[in-house]
């Protein structure tokens, strides 16, 4: 049957919807999905092209092979540095948009309380903030990736520099032809070729990966238990509703109610006063029973809703 999801997975902690926490990074998933087959069928090629390329080169010349110990190590350094710096970066954005969108989002449904207590001025203040670090995280993410495939290239072009050089004076000692020296190049082009396209997907492999990372956290979120099998239905019209030193918190290492106590009996009209923040909806939240609560007890008319 079809799962049934937490309540907190669709509100989030950040005050952020289903929508605004998930949708933002789908098409970075749905880009790399729609290239996967192309993806698999591009490396599947590139691996037959480097083993390919690289037995000719020892074929040809077991001499200049040697100068790739050197420039492949470099080059997978260089990649591997890059990719930590811009998965850090690419993690970074994604969460911060799913701040950004998850304030626009409350702020744009309370607009008209916003505008009842003159509070223009700090959301502006406060959006601008979630607007810088969003743009920030996304400008050095860019920044690093784009430094990844041209890095590759300039080790590649070294290597073809030093075959060239190193060629040279095999020739000059008789140890090579000129025509060797011509198929070893062409050999290394197709061998560097492959290596330079992996270090370009890598990146965007990064930024589908952070998006990811949102996704499956819904994913991974336990269902919500069903209903004891012996549970009764509520049929009372009276109303009293009692809190017996309730906590709850949507994070249980992050109580939002600590040992809350309160009577509210048929008939009474009480006010639940605090900022935002602070509770209120939750309260109402916790007697619909749209989450469960740590620990206590909540009664409604003397029974035990949970």
């Amino acid at each position: 049957g079809a799962a049934v999801v937490p309540s907190h997975s669709l509100t989030c902690s950040a005050n952020a919807s289903l929508s605004v926490n998930v949708e933002p990074h789908l098409p970075h998933l749905l880009g790399v999905s729609a290239n996967a087959i192309a993806l698999i069928e591009r490396a599947i090629t590139s691996a037959i092209t480097i083993i390919g390329s690289f037995v000719m080169m020892i074929i040809t010349s077991p001499l200049l092979v040697l100068i790739f110990a050197v420039t492949l190590p470099i080059s997978l350094l260089f990649t591997r540095i890059m990719v930590k710096k811009t998965s850090k970066y690419f993690k970074a954005r994604s969460h911060n948009l799913g701040l950004l969108s998850g304030f626009n989002e409350e702020m744009i449904t309370s607009s008209k309380t916003i505008k009842a207590y003159g509070k223009e001025e700090e959301i502006i203040n406060n959006f601008n903030k979630f607007n810088e670090e969003a743009a920030h995280s996304t400008y050095m993410a860019e920044y690093y990736s784009a430094y990844t495939g041209p890095g590759v290239n300039f080790v590649n072009n070294l290597s073809l520099s030093l075959i060239c050089l190193f060629g040279a004076i095999l020739k000059k000692n008789n140890l090579i032809t000129i025509g060797d020296i011509s198929s070893f190049v062409l050999y290394s082009k197709k061998f560097s070729g492959p290596i330079n396209e992996i270090a370009n997907i890598v990146t965007d492999l990064q930024s589908a990966l952070a998006a990811a990372e949102r996704v499956f956290e819904l994913i991974d979120e336990k269902e919500e238990p069903s209903d004891y099998e012996f549970a009764e239905d509520f049929t009372s019209d009276k109303g009293n509703v009692s809190f017996k030193h309730v906590y709850f918190g949507y994070n249980l290492e992050k109580l939002i109610l600590k040992d809350v106590s309160f009577d509210a009996l048929q008939g009474k009209q009480i006010a639940i006063v605090g900022p935002t923040g602070a509770g209120k909806t939750t309260i109402v939240n916790l007697l619909m029973r749209f989450y469960d609560i740590a620990s206590g007890t909540i009664y409604l008319d003397e029974n035990n809703i949970q």
